[in-house]
């Protein structure tokens, strides 16, 4: 990714946010920006508390694949 491809950093927030997908998107912005744990969310979410984390590593996971990380 070049710095050409990033552009506004807003727009390029919205961009990695919207190709990891609104429900990894919410991992996302709960733990990275908000500060809370991912068993925080996963609570809020409806979801089992140890599964926070599981799907935080998802989240990171495709996040890194927008930035064309080696796995």
């Amino acid at each position: 990714i070049s710095d050409k491809d990033i552009g506004d950093p807003d727009t390029f927030e919205e961009q990695a946010l919207k190709f990891v997908g609104r429900d990894l998107a919410s991992v996302l912005r709960w733990v990275c920006i908000v500060g809370s744990s991912p068993s925080e969310w996963a609570k809020k979410e409806g979801h089992a508390e140890k599964s926070g984390v599981t799907v935080l590593r998802i989240a990171l996971d495709a996040l890194g694949d927008f930035f064309r990380m080696p796995r």
